[in-house]
């Protein structure tokens, strides 16, 4: 399983103060495994880290200033790419992700949201029209808006 490790208590975490996301070795005593730092993450939900493969995972964290997600193989600790948007949730194909803009959560939903200005917050807009869901595709790194008309559910 992922975890996260850091030193941060009873406060919020800002941009500037990174997260160790590592592994649980369940075979070794429970030994942490670190795999690499992250500064977009939250109590509530961590860093968003998920399953991709068995040797892979997605997880968010802010580069030059963005909001964006990383694919990382957990056997070699090595990025293989950086996807321009965080990630919410992932389809169980691990093809397609569901992003949402944590800069906004951050003013609507304070222990949600992560820190910084890694997305237009765009705190004065009520509903922004260009704001919401978006649908990744985690191998081109493109996203479109997500309507739930355009897939019949709800």
């Amino acid at each position: 399983m992922t975890v996260l490790e850091t030193d941060i208590k009873h406060k919020l975490p800002d941009e500037t103060e990174p997260a160790t996301l590592g592994l649980v070795d369940l075979a070794n005593n429970n030994a942490f495994i670190p795999l690499t730092t992250t500064r977009a993450w939250n109590f509530q939900e961590g860093c968003m880290a998920h399953w991709l493969d068995d040797s892979s995972i997605i997880y968010n964290d802010i580069r030059e200033g963005k909001n964006v997600s990383v694919i990382l193989n957990v056997l070699t600790k090595k990025e293989i790419k950086t996807i321009p948007y965080p990630v919410s949730g992932v389809s169980p194909n691990g093809k397609e992700a569901l992003s949402l803009n944590f800069s906004r959560l951050r003013i609507t939903r304070t222990d949600y949201g992560y820190g910084g200005k890694g997305q237009d917050a765009q705190p004065e807009v009520p509903f922004p029209a260009n704001d919401g869901l978006f649908l990744v595709n985690l191998q081109t790194g493109k996203a479109k808006p997500y309507r739930f008309a355009e897939t019949g559910k709800r």
